[in-house]
């Protein structure tokens, strides 16, 4: 009986031990997210830069907005950052609070979020 129960356990953990391992085991890679947050700066700053040239140079509100819109879909920042970025370059400029707003209100017409 003892015999039985022992060759019952030893063929049970033979047999357990022959399957094939089915469990599939998943790689984990780390991005480097300083790239993309040195990418990320990098866009930042040179979008800031075009806008703030825009402007400047620029003399009618209604075309430094089409060119602060034009800027941000050329972007490859997300839009709504892009947009938000812009309206706080606008405001933070030395344009009087009329300019500020008709531009404020452009952007906000033409990029609804």
């Amino acid at each position: 009986m003892k015999i039985q129960l022992v060759l019952g356990f030893a063929a049970m953990l033979a047999f357990a031990s022959c399957q094939d391992n089915t469990s599939v085991k998943v790689k984990e890679t780390v991005t480097s997210s300083k790239g993309a947050k040195e990418d990320f700066q990098s866009q930042v700053s040179s979008l800031s830069k075009m806008i703030e040239k825009a402007l400047i140079v620029e003399v009618d509100n209604t075309l430094r907005a089409t060119k602060i819109v034009m800027l941000i879909k050329r972007s490859k920042l997300d839009k709504a950052t892009a947009k938000k970025m812009a309206i706080k370059l606008v405001a933070q400029s030395k344009l009087n609070i009329e300019e500020q707003k008709e531009i404020s209100y452009i952007l906000n017409k033409e990029m609804p979020n």
